[in-house]
């Protein structure tokens, strides 16, 4: 019988450093949680990332499809449902939470999208692409004629006739079914990840909610004056601060940070040397108010 707990599905292709550190939080805060590795960088480094990683999974898959590392982050759906179609049918799961090698989890991972069933999904950020389309630039200027054309080729595939939706895909957690549909999906380049998977979601008719979590937008001019400890889950490419991560956690009973890429301490040395760090960064930024 699957557990009622989802799965984690560990997406990595560097610094094997980190992801080791990552893997070790996350199975401290989710003992007996399955993860399964999908490593996505160069096919030539793979033994070695297994090599390291492989003790603190439950299956490694290497994916050694076409697609350069850009092409590769920026659909990483795709990557995933190669996943699916190769390994991830012949594992033992329910729903799966897709879990980036730069994002920390503090706590169980059930606190953060319950426990989905095989015909839900849950996406960090989830809105009706109605809310986005005046600033963000997957749907607007000259990418808001993809958007268009991506909208017509799944209604003419599908009949779907509601809104668009998109999300970042920042943590997300599948249940199978999405995945068993979105491998039969043609054309599955078409569009853009963040609005191709939540609007394919809601063709397929399955249950589609938003993250516990509260996901920050850059760009949303009703997001604009939310401060940075409001900010610690995002798409942007700027690191959260580990104060904000630590309050967060400290008033909730998980919390999910991206990007974040610091190793995070699992024993008391640990602890006291990076509170220390911390407190070292505090200073420095106090002392050249410029570089906060």
């Amino acid at each position: 019988m699957v557990a009622s707990t989802p799965a984690i599905l560990f997406w990595f292709y560097r610094d094997a450093a980190l992801c080791e550190n990552r893997l070790r939080t996350i199975r401290r805060f989710n003992p007996g949680c399955r993860i399964f590795g999908l490593y996505g960088g160069d096919p030539a480094r793979a033994e070695e990332f297994e090599g390291r990683l492989r003790p603190l999974l439950d299956d490694f898959y290497a994916y050694d499809g076409p697609g350069d590392p850009w092409w590769k982050w920026i659909n990483g759906d795709l990557v995933i449902r190669a996943w699916y179609v190769e390994r991830g049918r012949q594992l033992d799961w329910r729903s799966v939470l897709v879990v980036q090698w730069d994002v920390l989890i503090l706590g169980p991972v059930t606190a953060l999208v319950g426990s989905p069933a095989e015909d839900e999904v849950v996406l960090s950020g989830l809105r009706p692409v109605s809310e986005v389309d005046a600033w963000w630039p997957w749907v607007s200027g000259e990418n808001g004629a993809v958007f268009d054309s991506f909208m017509r080729r799944l209604r003419e595939r599908t009949h779907f006739q509601g809104q668009g939706w998109c999300c970042q895909f920042v943590l997300v957690c599948f249940g199978r079914r999405f995945l068993e549909e979105y491998a039969r999906v043609d054309e599955p380049e078409a569009g853009f990840i963040e609005y191709r998977v939540p609007t394919y979601a809601h063709a397929f008719g399955l249950r589609v909610s938003a993250l516990r979590a509260s996901c920050w937008w850059e760009g949303d001019p009703t997001m604009a004056t939310v401060p940075e400890r409001g900010r610690i889950l995002s798409a942007r490419r700027s690191p959260v601060a580990t104060r904000h991560v630590l309050r967060s956690w400290i008033a909730n009973r998980a919390t999910a940070a991206h990007p974040y890429r610091l190793p995070f301490p699992l024993d008391t040395v640990g602890v006291m040397l990076f509170l220390k760090r911390n407190l070292l960064q505090r200073a420095r930024s106090a002392l050249n108010p410029a570089a906060r």
